[in-house]
Protein backbone atom coordinates (compact mmCIF):
# COMPACT_ATOMS: atom_id res chain seq x y z
CA UNK A 1 0.00 0.00 0.00
CA UNK A 2 1.61 3.33 -0.97
CA UNK A 3 2.23 5.81 1.83
CA UNK A 4 -0.16 8.35 0.38
CA UNK A 5 -3.32 6.27 0.72
CA UNK A 6 -5.71 7.64 3.36
CA UNK A 7 -5.98 4.21 5.01
CA UNK A 8 -2.32 4.46 5.98
CA UNK A 9 -2.86 7.88 7.56
CA UNK A 10 -5.93 6.59 9.38
CA UNK A 11 -3.96 3.61 10.69
CA UNK A 12 -1.17 5.84 11.97
CA UNK A 13 -3.61 8.26 13.58
CA UNK A 14 -5.40 5.31 15.19
CA UNK A 15 -2.13 4.18 16.78
CA UNK A 16 -1.31 7.70 17.98
CA UNK A 17 -4.73 8.37 19.51
CA UNK A 18 -6.08 4.98 20.56
CA UNK A 19 -2.96 2.95 21.36
CA UNK A 20 -0.46 5.61 22.47
CA UNK A 21 -3.28 7.66 24.06
CA UNK A 22 -1.90 10.94 22.75
CA UNK A 23 -4.30 13.79 23.44
CA UNK A 24 -5.72 15.42 20.35
CA UNK A 25 -3.47 18.34 19.58
CA UNK A 26 -4.61 21.93 19.64
CA UNK A 27 -1.81 22.50 17.18
CA UNK A 28 0.30 20.14 15.09
CA UNK A 29 3.72 21.33 14.02
CA UNK A 30 5.38 19.46 11.17
CA UNK A 31 9.03 20.30 10.66
CA UNK A 32 10.11 19.02 7.27
CA UNK A 33 13.79 19.17 6.37
CA UNK A 34 16.26 17.21 4.37
CA UNK A 35 18.20 14.39 6.01
CA UNK A 36 21.61 15.73 6.93
CA UNK A 37 23.20 18.67 8.63
CA UNK A 38 21.80 22.15 8.28
CA UNK A 39 25.12 23.56 7.13
CA UNK A 40 23.37 26.38 5.30
CA UNK A 41 21.81 27.64 8.56
CA UNK A 42 24.70 29.14 10.46
CA UNK A 43 23.09 32.13 12.18
CA UNK A 44 23.20 31.13 15.85
CA UNK A 45 20.74 33.84 16.89
CA UNK A 46 18.13 32.45 14.47
CA UNK A 47 18.80 28.89 15.64
CA UNK A 48 18.38 29.90 19.28
CA UNK A 49 15.13 31.76 18.48
CA UNK A 50 13.84 28.71 16.57
CA UNK A 51 14.57 26.41 19.52
CA UNK A 52 13.10 28.79 22.09
CA UNK A 53 9.94 29.36 20.03
CA UNK A 54 9.30 25.65 19.53
CA UNK A 55 9.71 24.84 23.21
CA UNK A 56 7.41 27.73 24.13
CA UNK A 57 4.77 26.47 21.68
CA UNK A 58 5.03 22.95 23.11
CA UNK A 59 4.68 24.25 26.68
CA UNK A 60 1.70 26.51 26.09
CA UNK A 61 -0.69 24.13 24.34
CA UNK A 62 -1.41 20.49 23.66
CA UNK A 63 0.71 20.07 20.58
CA UNK A 64 2.25 17.40 18.43
CA UNK A 65 5.61 18.10 16.89
CA UNK A 66 6.43 15.78 13.99
CA UNK A 67 9.90 15.46 12.42
CA UNK A 68 11.94 12.84 10.59
CA UNK A 69 13.12 11.67 14.03
CA UNK A 70 16.78 11.41 13.09
CA UNK A 71 19.72 12.78 15.05
CA UNK A 72 20.63 15.26 12.34
CA UNK A 73 19.33 18.48 10.83
CA UNK A 74 16.18 20.11 12.18
CA UNK A 75 15.18 17.06 14.25
CA UNK A 76 18.53 17.24 16.04
CA UNK A 77 18.02 20.96 16.74
CA UNK A 78 14.60 20.19 18.19
CA UNK A 79 16.08 17.46 20.38
CA UNK A 80 18.73 19.89 21.60
CA UNK A 81 16.04 22.47 22.40
CA UNK A 82 14.09 19.97 24.51
CA UNK A 83 17.24 18.79 26.27
CA UNK A 84 18.31 22.38 27.02
CA UNK A 85 14.85 23.18 28.38
CA UNK A 86 14.94 20.14 30.67
CA UNK A 87 18.34 21.23 32.03
CA UNK A 88 17.19 24.82 32.56
CA UNK A 89 14.00 23.83 34.34
CA UNK A 90 15.79 21.19 36.42
CA UNK A 91 13.56 18.46 35.05
CA UNK A 92 15.68 15.34 35.15
CA UNK A 93 13.05 13.21 33.49
CA UNK A 94 11.79 13.06 29.93
CA UNK A 95 9.53 15.97 29.06
CA UNK A 96 5.83 15.50 28.44
CA UNK A 97 6.11 16.92 24.95
CA UNK A 98 4.64 14.83 22.15
CA UNK A 99 7.54 14.82 19.69
CA UNK A 100 6.93 12.20 17.03
CA UNK A 101 9.60 10.93 14.67
CA UNK A 102 8.72 9.53 11.26
CA UNK A 103 12.06 8.20 10.00
CA UNK A 104 12.40 5.96 6.98
CA UNK A 105 13.98 2.63 7.79
CA UNK A 106 16.66 3.18 5.15
CA UNK A 107 17.87 6.33 6.96
CA UNK A 108 18.42 4.63 10.34
CA UNK A 109 21.99 3.53 11.03
CA UNK A 110 21.02 0.24 12.69
CA UNK A 111 17.87 -0.54 10.68
CA UNK A 112 19.13 -3.98 9.65
CA UNK A 113 18.79 -4.96 13.32
CA UNK A 114 15.01 -4.34 13.23
CA UNK A 115 14.44 -7.66 11.53
CA UNK A 116 14.70 -11.17 12.89
CA UNK A 117 13.41 -13.18 15.80
CA UNK A 118 15.32 -11.28 18.49
CA UNK A 119 15.80 -7.55 18.09
CA UNK A 120 18.80 -6.11 19.93
CA UNK A 121 19.91 -2.66 18.86
CA UNK A 122 23.59 -1.83 18.95
CA UNK A 123 25.14 1.60 18.80
CA UNK A 124 26.09 1.34 15.14
CA UNK A 125 27.77 4.53 14.06
CA UNK A 126 25.87 6.92 11.86
CA UNK A 127 27.06 7.13 8.26
CA UNK A 128 26.18 10.56 6.83
CA UNK A 129 27.68 9.63 3.45
CA UNK A 130 24.92 6.99 3.19
CA UNK A 131 22.21 9.22 4.76
CA UNK A 132 22.05 6.86 7.76
CA UNK A 133 21.72 8.33 11.24
CA UNK A 134 20.76 7.37 14.77
CA UNK A 135 17.29 8.14 16.08
CA UNK A 136 17.06 11.31 18.15
CA UNK A 137 16.42 10.22 21.73
CA UNK A 138 14.48 13.38 22.64
CA UNK A 139 11.52 12.22 20.54
CA UNK A 140 8.76 10.64 22.61
CA UNK A 141 7.37 8.36 19.88
CA UNK A 142 8.50 6.87 16.57
CA UNK A 143 6.76 5.36 13.56
CA UNK A 144 9.40 3.69 11.42
CA UNK A 145 8.43 4.03 7.78
CA UNK A 146 9.19 1.43 5.17
CA UNK A 147 8.74 4.04 2.51
CA UNK A 148 9.73 4.56 -1.09
CA UNK A 149 9.15 8.30 -0.82
CA UNK A 150 12.22 10.41 -0.07
CA UNK A 151 12.77 10.51 3.71
CA UNK A 152 9.09 10.05 4.47
CA UNK A 153 8.32 13.68 3.61
CA UNK A 154 5.47 12.61 1.37
CA UNK A 155 3.78 10.73 4.21
CA UNK A 156 4.36 13.67 6.56
CA UNK A 157 2.54 15.90 4.08
CA UNK A 158 -0.29 13.37 3.79
CA UNK A 159 -0.55 13.21 7.59
CA UNK A 160 -0.70 17.00 7.80
CA UNK A 161 -3.53 17.03 5.31
CA UNK A 162 -5.33 14.12 7.00
CA UNK A 163 -5.02 15.69 10.45
CA UNK A 164 -6.28 19.06 9.22
CA UNK A 165 -9.31 17.47 7.56
CA UNK A 166 -10.15 15.17 10.46
CA UNK A 167 -9.17 17.15 13.53
CA UNK A 168 -12.46 19.03 13.77
CA UNK A 169 -14.45 15.81 13.38
CA UNK A 170 -12.33 14.00 15.97
CA UNK A 171 -12.55 16.89 18.44
CA UNK A 172 -16.36 16.89 18.10
CA UNK A 173 -16.42 13.14 18.81
CA UNK A 174 -14.30 13.64 21.94
CA UNK A 175 -16.45 16.57 23.07
CA UNK A 176 -19.64 14.52 22.56
CA UNK A 177 -18.18 11.59 24.51
CA UNK A 178 -17.25 13.93 27.37
CA UNK A 179 -20.76 15.45 27.39
CA UNK A 180 -22.32 11.98 27.47
CA UNK A 181 -20.06 10.97 30.36
CA UNK A 182 -21.06 14.10 32.28
CA UNK A 183 -24.75 13.40 31.68
CA UNK A 184 -24.31 9.85 33.00
CA UNK A 185 -22.66 11.18 36.15
CA UNK A 186 -25.53 13.58 36.85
Amino acid sequence: MPDSEPENCAQIMNVWINEWKLPLPRIAIFVLSHVGDLEFWNNQRQIDAFKKGLVKALKTTTAWLVTNGLHTGAAKLIGEAIEEDERQTFEHHKSNFNVIGLPCVRNIAYSSEFFGEEIVLSRTAADPSENRYELNEQHSHFVILNSDSPYGAHLQLELMDYLAKNQTRQQKQVDNALKQAQLLQN
